[in-house]
């Protein structure tokens, strides 16, 4: 995440900037294979509701942190000033669902429900609230 209106295009364009990144997060990493693994431009945080306001406030170029935490954040606070920025240097992450091997009796709920909601409008609504368009 980014101030609207910055130069900033890609990941490339964040050397000699500060970006904080989640402690242990794929941002984290990505960041130190880009910078460098104690790279003073790279500030570290604990709990993502902290960093989420840094670039608002100042201080910070960017915020690396989950796509849909970022987003569901900027809808909720669409007055920021702040926008989403994507690079393909950032690893892509996937969301799921973990059942235990074999369980397919779960597994066939899980996917009956998903089905329902989907068919419904219901995943739709859902994920336009708390994720915008």
């Amino acid at each position: 995440m980014i101030r609207q209106g910055s130069r900033i295009s890609g990941l490339a364009d964040l050397a000699g900037r500060t970006v904080m990144v989640q402690t242990g997060t794929t941002g984290d990493s990505t960041a130190q294979r880009q910078f460098g693994k104690t790279s003073p431009a790279i500030r570290r945080f604990e709990r993502v509701q902290f960093a989420l306001q840094a670039p608002h406030r100042g201080g910070v170029d960017a915020v690396s942190a989950d796509n849909g935490v970022v987003t569901h954040w900027l809808v909720r606070h669409s007055g920021a000033r702040l926008a989403l920025f994507r690079d393909p240097g950032f690893e892509r992450e996937h969301d799921g669902i973990a059942i235990r091997k074999g369980n397919k009796a779960l597994l066939a709920r899980i996917n009956r429900g998903l089905a329902a909601i989907k068919a419904n409008g219901s995943y739709r609504r859902c994920y336009v609230r708390y994720f915008g368009r």
